[in-house]
């Protein structure tokens, strides 16, 4: 058994090679036997089914599972009525065992959750993805040789078959998948030897059984490659034919049409021995240039700050999936979504290794017209796509069936953009962003974007405009931050008005920025940047819903209970909380509890504005009415039970006009 060291994050990015662990930490692996090491001595995990579950908790990773949760991992559907005790007596018996001395507790149990304490435990698969990520970003930044090395120390962490000693329902499923990723790693690994020039190290073994996974068909392509360039025809060709033997046997299938071209190239002396180690790209006539995997993702934007939660949950969700996963990521324009999305997605890039595609589909697209699009990105020119909706759509899934793709989606409407292109194999993952939640995308994992906390929307404006600045006065950094409603995109603007005056104080542009807000009219351009979001969404959610948004805004606080919005709707109170409700999923406002719901402050600066000028003085001064008798007149004849509904004010309250007429 080989060790692994066990460092901090960073720490472990900067290294290279395994090591030896310390005594203090806890040492688990999965990519092989479910063992434990502690100052280099194996532990005593107990049964296999004990093993299933600590397996479990490190599969994962930093999450936390319900005891639910564990109890579906190990048995599915069917537990015995023991189950719940079962679990925690495991559990007991597993931090005896991972903490004998210390008798801490590795695993603890709070708020009905499990977790690995990942402060005392490391496991091969944390370093595992540690290493990937590190291959990535050596590839991102031209350094094959290190990404190279990084690939060939994670593959060797794999010691055989995954979570061996282990049962459990979940194991099977899982350990496909940990084989696949392996795998993945294997293959990129040898991809870039042969890059390298390093043709006789592209046929190394690693330490997978490879022979108890389905034949991979890129593997087998890569070292015939690497066997070609090496003048060793013989010994290629010779492996195409066993492969092809086996896929017959075990599959009933042929070799697909990328390793049948590279047979026939080798058969025609196509690809020539590389005496000077230049390499001939994989699979192509020699003398061509092979199209890398598509991986037009945009740059990561270096203003992202805080989403640690979301980033968690989004990466969990693409990369733990047995099945196709599919992450939808909502929130009210200029809120962050794009920038979060494009971020996850380079966090798990090298989870996919056949490529990520970013598509920002900006005006509505039907769903045909989005597989034209992303056919381009794969090398299909319109001139060779099918001509009918359908079959570009069918071409699509074809090109990517069994691959492993990240297809990021910006700014979907409708359901049938994300349906067109659903993923139908685990492997790939599908991510997009969203104005609101889409019910019709069943089975979806969402993840809501919202407003940055007072100290997030410091760190933001700090890195806009300056460190000095805004440590210098944090106070009035900290009211800007409210004012702007911590909208990331409003911070900016904030920011970008404070580099544009850099006389001025952060006092002070908080007095503009509320005098901003309480004009009725938008004075300065920068405004409307901000108001933008709130006006597309406007558009999109109908113009009754709308048009209470703008009436909601009237009240004189920020908040509102359903009691108030009632009056102020001149609605029941099931239909207001269904128009809320409404508001909410479209992230216009915020719910504060099940009777309490409040305006982000922008957000109802621009609602009061409009709705002087849409809905008009004579239906404002109305619903303020109803709102003042519902506070000063109906609710304390309530409380007293002088009446049993609310009433109206008709006009003003000045007036005092009443009318005793049930809602």
């Amino acid at each position: 058994m080989r060790s692994i060291t066990t460092q901090t994050r960073e720490e472990l990015d900067r290294m290279d090679a395994p090591g030896e662990p310390s005594d203090a930490v806890t040492l688990i692996t999965v990519l092989g036997p479910v063992q434990a090491w502690r100052g280099g001595i194996k532990l005593d995990l107990g049964s296999p089914q004990q093993r299933g579950v600590l397996a479990a908790l490190v599969l994962a990773s930093r999450r936390s599972l319900t005891a639910d949760g564990l109890i579906d991992s190990v048995w599915g559907e069917d537990p015995p009525r023991t189950a719940r005790e079962t679990i925690r007596t495991y559990v007991s018996r597993l931090n005896r065992v991972l903490a004998p001395v210390t008798y801490s507790r590795m695993i603890r149990f709070e708020l009905g959750r499990y977790q690995l304490d990942t402060t005392s435990i490391t496991t091969d698969l944390d370093r595992f993805r540690n290493l990937v990520t590190a291959a990535s970003e050596a590839r991102t930044s031209d350094d094959s040789e290190a990404a190279s090395q990084h690939l060939r120390h994670a593959a060797a962490l794999a010691q055989g078959p995954a979570l061996v000693g282990a049962t459990g329902h979940f194991v099977d499923s899982a350990r496909q998948r940990l084989m696949d990723l392996v795998g993945s790693v294997v293959e990129n690994a040898l991809a870039l030897d042969i890059e390298l020039g390093r043709f006789e190290d592209a046929g190394f073994e690693p330490a997978i059984a490879v022979g108890d996974r389905p034949a991979s068909e890129r593997l087998v392509e890569l070292r015939m490659t690497a066997l070609s360039y090496q003048g060793r025809r013989a010994e290629a060709l010779t492996l195409f034919d066993e492969t092809r033997r086996q896929l017959r046997e075990d599959f009933g299938i042929d070799p697909g049409a990328r390793l049948l071209h590279l047979h026939q190239e080798i058969l025609r002396g196509l690809v020539e021995p590389a005496p000077d180690h230049n390499m001939t790209p994989v699979g192509t006539p020699a003398g061509s240039q092979e199209r890398l995997p598509p991986v037009p993702l945009p740059a990561r934007t270096t203003t992202l700050v805080g989403r640690r939660n979301e980033l968690a949950m989004i990466t969990a969700a693409l990369t733990d999936s047995v099945s196709p996963a599919v992450v939808g990521v909502t929130g009210l324009g200029g809120m962050g979504k794009t920038a979060l999305a494009i971020h996850a997605a380079h966090l798990v890039r090298s989870e996919f290794s056949d490529g990520q595609i970013f598509l920002d589909l900006g005006d509505a697209a039907a769903g045909d017209e989005i597989a034209g699009r992303l056919l381009q990105y794969l090398g299909v020119p319109p001139d060779r796509q099918p001509p009918s909706a359908a079959g570009r759509l069918a071409l699509w899934r074809t090109l990517v069936d069994g691959k492993r793709l990240l297809l990021i989606l910006d700014n979907v409407t409708t359901p049938e953009q994300v349906h067109a292109v659903l993923p139908s194999r685990p492997g790939s993952a599908l991510l997009f962003t969203t104005w609101r939640r889409l019910p019709a995308v069943t089975g979806a994992h969402w993840v809501a974007v919202g407003p940055l906390s007072g100290p997030e929307s410091v760190v933001l404006l700090r890195t806009v405009s300056g460190t000095s600045r805004v440590e210098t006065e944090r106070d009035a950094a900290l009211e800007l931050a409210a004012a702007c409603s911590g909208h990331p995109l409003a911070l900016h603007v904030a920011g970008a008005r404070l580099l544009a005056r850099p006389n001025w104080s952060i006092a002070r542009l908080v007095e503009e920025l509320r005098d901003d807000l309480d004009n009725p009219k938008v004075m300065k351009s920068d405004c409307k940047i901000v108001d933008a979001p709130i006006v597309a969404t406007l558009e999109r959610i109908g113009d009754t819903t709308a048009s209470a948004f703008r009436i909601l805004a009237l009240s004189d606080r920020l908040g509102v209970t359903v009691a108030s919005a009632s009056a102020l709707l001149d609605l029941d109170e099931r239909s207001t909380v269904g128009v809320l409700e409404e508001l909410v999923d479209a992230h216009l406002m915020l719910a504060v509890s099940d009777i309490a719901y409040s305006h982000l402050t922008l957000a109802r600066a621009y609602a009061r504005r409009q709705a002087w000028q849409i809905e008009g003085p004579e239906a404002c001064r109305e619903a303020q009415s109803r709102l003042w008798a519902s506070r000063h007149i109906s609710r304390p004849l309530q409380d007293r039970g002088e009446v049993d509904q609310p009433i109206r004010i008709v006009g003003s309250p000045e007036n005092q006009a009443l009318s005793m007429r049930s809602v």
